[in-house]
């Protein structure tokens, strides 16, 4: 659509944040998802709003009648850019300011609490959710940075591919984000200042609102046009040179650089998601990062879980003397036979945490995990099948 032309009501809020970004403040300020719900029409998320769609139609033609030709730079036009291009203006723009504005956050909430949380529990609810949204930025950029985004720049290139379940994993945290900041903002009471209890309170109010904006940007940018972008060559023309599949090496790769900067559980469980999508159709690249997870495991930042002194009468299975590549299919064959409650103790010699990462990543909230024994020459695990939850 032109500039001058009447909206469509029925486009999506992506597609108009992305045709024209200065419509973003006014999505913002009528609290239109425009990032992780950018794929619901105008019409219908005024109506779910409870917005009249005409007042909202003539106020994104007043902005663009009236608005500057570009919220952003003039050399600046996402929908211009290369993948390569939007990968790094993202790192630059947002990963970057991210990484420097959480930890000034978390000093002003932790002096806020400190100061005022005596009688106000709601703040501590606030540097909690806080607390829960930094840890899932911090390990999800850091994943876009090592895995996404060189992933992106390779099917670009025709030297690589992007697995559709790492854009489909990607997508579903950024639903996760966008619940924390709406949380946030709940507990934050809509960031009013007028509610501020000091001058700190006001500047932390000020600074959760303006991660809250950059986010939902930041997310936009994302969902909105480089991952549409990367899924536009999924399908190429039969003249053209189909993309291969990223190698093992590449991944490999980016993981252990993860690990080597001081996230080598995080490594681990990318290591158990990609090596749950793999084992079935590509057994032996599966395999290789099955030993790469035994490799972070045993690396000296790794922390064990702590032993339960528990007695049990399940059946031992016995795995010492199985060939390597045959345990964790012994392991999920049996546990795929129990009942509900039912269990067994694994028996090993070593630890076996990369398959509770395994586990995770293929039956999350199905099985119990219980360290009996934790080396140094034999481990025992009583690995069971969740009873459902009764209402």
């Amino acid at each position: 659509m032109r500039v001058g032309q009447s909206i469509d009501t029925s486009a999506t809020l992506g597609a108009l944040a992305t045709e024209r970004p200065l419509r973003i403040r006014l999505f913002e300020r009528l609290r239109l998802d425009y990032c992780c719900g950018g794929s619901t029409r105008l019409d219908d998320a005024c109506e779910q709003r409870g917005l009249d769609l005409d007042s909202v139609r003539e106020q994104l033609e007043a902005i663009d009648r009236d608005g500057p030709a570009l919220e952003l730079a003039p050399d600046w036009n996402p929908r211009q850019a290369s993948i390569d291009e939007l990968c790094e203006h993202i790192v630059s723009a947002h990963h970057a300011p991210l990484r420097e504005e959480m930890p000034r956050i978390g000093g002003l909430l932790e002096k806020v609490v400190r100061v005022h949380g005596a009688g106000r529990p709601d703040l501590e609810l606030v540097e909690r959710t806080f607390a829960s949204l930094r840890l899932e930025l911090e390990e999800h950029i850091d994943e876009e940075e090592l895995v996404l985004f060189p992933a992106c720049r390779a099917l670009e290139q025709d030297t690589g591919a992007v697995d559709r379940g790492l854009i489909d994993r990607h997508r579903t945290e950024h639903v996760a984000v966008g619940r924390k900041l709406l949380a946030l903002r709940e507990l934050a009471g809509g960031y009013e200042l007028s509610r501020a209890l000091c001058s700190t309170h006001r500047s932390l109010l000020e600074a959760l609102e303006r991660l809250e904006a950059d986010l939902h940007r930041h997310v936009h940018e994302e969902n909105n046009v480089l991952l549409p972008r990367v899924e536009a060559l999924f399908d190429r023309s039969p003249g053209e040179k189909p993309a291969v599949p990223m190698s093992a090496d590449v991944l490999i790769d980016a993981l252990v650089e993860l690990a080597d900067a001081g996230r080598p559980e995080r490594a681990a469980r990318l290591a158990a998601a990609a090596y749950a999508d793999l084992r079935r159709r590509e057994p032996e690249r599966a395999r290789r990062l099955d030993a790469l997870m035994h490799k972070l495991i045993l690396s000296p930042r790794h922390i064990n879980g702590k032993e339960k002194q528990m007695p049990t009468t399940d059946p031992d299975l016995d795995v010492r003397n199985e060939p390597p590549a045959r345990r964790h299919e012994l392991i999920f064959e049996t546990w795929e036979g129990l009942a509900e409650g039912e269990g067994f103790v694994l028996v090993n010699d070593h630890d076996p945490k990369p398959l509770e990462y395994q586990f995770a990543a293929e039956h999350a909230g199905q099985f119990t995990w219980d360290y009996l024994e934790q080396g140094p020459q034999v481990w025992r695990v009583r690995i069971g099948r969740a009873a459902k939850a009764t209402a």
